[in-house]
């Protein structure tokens, strides 16, 4: 997994979510090794179930996403931070 990687929710994750349309959700990866133990990653929703509102970006354990389209999506739209 790497920034700009889209990204959604696994069915059956580790960490339960609470988030019922995790299916229809797509994200964006755009930090990495984020979080106390260095083992998260922050990613944009298009529907966030909760975020911090610091950032605006939601904390995930990549285990329990799903790469469904590799490469710098936030480059090519002209985002990258």
């Amino acid at each position: 997994m790497k920034i700009g990687d889209l990204v959604r929710r696994v069915r059956n994750p580790k960490h339960i979510h609470l988030d019922m349309n995790a299916e229809d959700n797509i994200g964006v990866v755009v930090k990495l090794n984020t979080g106390v133990f260095e083992d998260q990653v922050k990613v944009k929703w298009t529907k966030p179930t909760w975020y911090d509102p610091e950032d605006g970006l939601s904390a995930e354990y990549a285990e329990n996403l799903e790469v469904i389209g590799e490469g710098n999506y936030l480059e090519r739209q002209g985002n990258a931070e």
